[in-house]
């Protein structure tokens, strides 16, 4: 924080001595942009049962990742810390845990539920699952500054992997508030007594979080989870903010050629596309149920279909897209951004995509943003007078934000819209 401050004094001291041409300033508030800052508290966690890290770590580390971001903003995993001092005593059947979120909770993703043997943490057995469980507690994305709490309901079975009087339940949390390719990972692990229970050897999968340091070797990264893309995902969808950055001046009219030579590289990244027939079509059946309860306005549900339909075919590009319509849908422009990113990583070229983008960035009050999206959506158009024409009903259309209007407008000013309605 004192690396942001140390910025603004300086920003604001030079900016008062001369006129900055808008690229510099431009350049300024990415730096700040990027410069990561702490609040007090760190960003999710749960509460009940009581955790590891309360018993053993004090101060704001509670809440903070344990990969996803640089190393000096993680805490360990829980696995590594020490047991609780006293163990929470439960029965089999539903247990409720308690969460907290800082900062407003604009987090989304998938958060998972495990039982495992402390003494060998490959036996383990999932016992609950809820997408978007930081939502879980109120409909839409919270306020900055703003403390919210959520809840997991979760099945104790009768018969598990562990010794029923020392058993770990670990809550692993997958937040795609920023990136689905680069996402960060949270844990939390408490250490239970289950009367009433008796152990019975188990053989499952692994938990989607990162695998504890003394697994990997010296300096390897943690692993993606199944909700996260290769590599070359990662790098298109630094190549589609590369987009929006050439677009951002008056349109890309000066960038044109740099503009398509981008365009080409995401389309030439190296993704795996094939999916099975039988599991492409699960997929799709998963994506037209989540369309149909969000017609209805059920978006929790629609979210759990469009998440299961993704696992499915992660590089179907209209699954993708329809996930952050869905957020935007439901006036939650930030959970929609990280999908909408990986659409056009997806099909670069597709126009819905980049309207969505512009109205989730319009939405967020990012205006140059919004109108770049817009005019990369109007670039790329095979039927350029359609997208015009969608564009002048979105600038009239009374129904919709503001601030999306007046992006549309702006756009409809821009030379390369207005070059080709000559």
């Amino acid at each position: 924080m004192d690396t942001v401050k140390s910025i603004v004094a300086t920003f604001k001291r030079r900016a008062g001595q001369r006129p900055w041409p808008w690229p510099v300033l431009a350049s300024c508030f990415f730096v700040l942009g990027v410069v990561p800052s702490r609040t007090v508290e760190g960003h999710g966690f749960m509460t009940e049962p009581r955790t590891r890290e309360m018993d053993h770590l004090k101060g704001d580390i509670k809440g903070w990742p344990i990969a996803g971001v640089p190393p000096r903003l993680t805490k360990p995993p829980c696995l590594d810390i020490p047991v609780n001092k006293h163990f929470t005593e439960v029965h089999p059947g539903p247990l409720q845990l308690n969460l907290f979120f800082g900062d407003g909770a604009n987090h989304v993703g998938p958060c998972q539920v495990f039982l495992l043997d402390p003494k060998d943490p490959a036996h383990k057995v999932k016992i609950g699952e809820m997408m978007d469980c930081a939502r879980s507690d109120h409909p839409g994305p919270g306020r900055k500054g703003e403390d919210l709490t959520g809840r997991m309901m979760v099945i104790i079975p009768p018969t598990v992997p562990c010794d029923p009087a020392h058993c770990v339940l670990q809550w692993v949390w997958i937040a795609t508030h920023r990136s689905v390719t680069r996402p960060e990972y949270y844990d939390n692990c408490a250490d239970l007594t289950i009367t009433g229970a008796h152990q019975a050897p188990v053989t499952t999968a692994s938990p989607i979080g990162p695998q504890r340091p003394e697994d990997q070797g010296p300096d390897v990264p943690h692993p993606a989870p199944p909700v996260a893309g290769p590599p070359a995902v990662a790098t298109g969808e630094d190549a589609v903010r590369q987009l929006i950055t050439y677009a951002m001046a008056d349109g890309g009219k000066g960038d044109a050629e740099a503009i398509l030579a981008v365009k080409r590289q995401i389309e030439a990244l190296p993704l795996n596309r094939h999916v099975e027939p039988g599991v492409h079509q699960r997929a799709r059946a998963a994506n037209e149920r989540g369309l149909h309860v969000l017609r209805e306005g059920n978006m929790a549900e629609a979210v759990q279909a469009f998440q299961t339909a993704y696992e499915l075919a992660p590089t179907d590009v209209e699954i993708v897209n329809n996930f952050g319509y869905a957020y935007l849908r439901h006036h939650d422009p930030e959970a929609a951004e990280p999908w909408l990113l990986l659409a056009l990583v997806l099909a670069p070229e597709r126009v819905n995509a980049w309207v969505n983008l512009g109205q989730a960035y319009a939405k967020q009050g990012q205006h140059n943003m919004a109108v770049a999206c817009l005019a990369n959506g109007y670039r790329f158009s095979k039927n350029q007078t359609a997208t015009r024409q969608f564009l002048q009903k979105l600038a009239e259309d009374g129904d919709e934000d503001e601030a999306v209007r007046k992006a549309a407008r702006q756009t409809l000013q821009l030379p390369l819209v207005q070059a080709d309605n000559n």
